[in-house]
């Protein structure tokens, strides 16, 4: 069973309630969304998964509850397919992986006109050692999901 939570001071977690009322009020007058407001959202989270496809699944369902528009699995190039794009914001995600392989990715990701910003979420801590904070100019944000 695929598991999100919203972890709270007290160590109990509740499903999510705090994250949407905080976008509810900004998510209609707002076209793009910003990275800042991408990153706290997730990081607020927790999750329960076992691999990339269940990760994907889960913040699909985050992006819908919270109105977000999205597209999924979108082809860059012939190459690479971006996990996401929320207005131009190229999303990525990692359950795995060598973080010099990961950067490598994301390097070629910032290569496309499609995104002007990246952000990866990733349940490896070792990818926040050696995270960028820009590619090709286009500002790189990190985030570490923890899990439940």
């Amino acid at each position: 069973a695929l598991a999100i939570r919203q972890a709270t001071r007290s160590g109990r977690s509740g499903v999510l309630p705090q994250v949407l009322r905080l976008h509810r009020a900004t998510r209609a007058r707002r076209l793009e969304l910003s990275q800042a407001e991408l990153t706290r959202v997730f990081a607020r989270l927790r999750f329960s998964v076992v691999n990339e496809g269940e990760l994907q699944l889960a913040v699909a369902s985050i992006f819908s509850k919270l109105g977000w528009t999205f597209e999924r699995e979108v082809r860059l190039t012939p190459r690479d397919r971006i996990d996401f794009i929320v207005g131009s914001a190229g999303i990525e995600l990692k359950v795995k992986g060598q973080a010099d392989a990961v950067w490598r990715q994301m390097a070629r990701y910032s290569e496309s006109p499609r995104v002007s910003s990246l952000v990866l979420l990733t349940t490896v801590a070792r990818h926040m050692v050696a995270s960028p904070t820009t590619l090709q100019e286009k500002p790189v944000y990190t985030v570490h999901l923890r899990n439940i």
